[in-house]
């Protein structure tokens, strides 16, 4: 059995969402970009915080309905939380945080949890390999 510091966590705690107006602001002025469609990751070494922080969101302007964008955010971080020990492992070895935000882009098809599953998968692969191309 795994000892309880090497069991992977799949939760996504308070500590682990990107929240204030300064750090999201931040974020978004100072921070890189990756597109996979139909997502936008903008993501930014944080000196002062260890480990990953998350942002979903998505637009009123590309989902009308607030129970469609509820939906899609439910999606993103469902799957984020199953598939963030990739990132988390390649963080954790590092002497600084990663603050990440994950938008929807404009789109023609629905968003199913299998799309978003594939989508989530080539994001994180994207980023953890930026990550260890930039710091090595």
């Amino acid at each position: 059995m795994l000892e309880p510091s090497k069991a992977k966590r799949y939760s996504f705690a308070k500590k682990e969402h990107l929240v204030g107006k300064k750090n999201i602001s931040t974020l978004f002025v100072q921070g890189n970009k990756i597109v996979v469609a139909p997502f936008v990751v903008i993501y930014r070494y944080n000196e002062e915080q260890s480990g990953v922080r998350v942002l979903v969101s998505i637009p009123k302007r590309i989902v009308k309905y607030a129970t469609d964008r509820n939906r899609y955010k439910r999606l993103l971080r469902e799957n984020y939380r199953q598939q963030k020990h990739q990132l988390t492992d390649t963080i954790e070895h590092l002497p600084f945080g990663l603050d990440i935000a994950i938008t929807l882009t404009p789109h023609k098809e629905k968003i199913t949890f299998a799309s978003t599953k594939h989508n989530m998968v080539e994001i994180i692969a994207k980023l953890t390999k930026r990550i260890l191309d930039e710091t090595t």
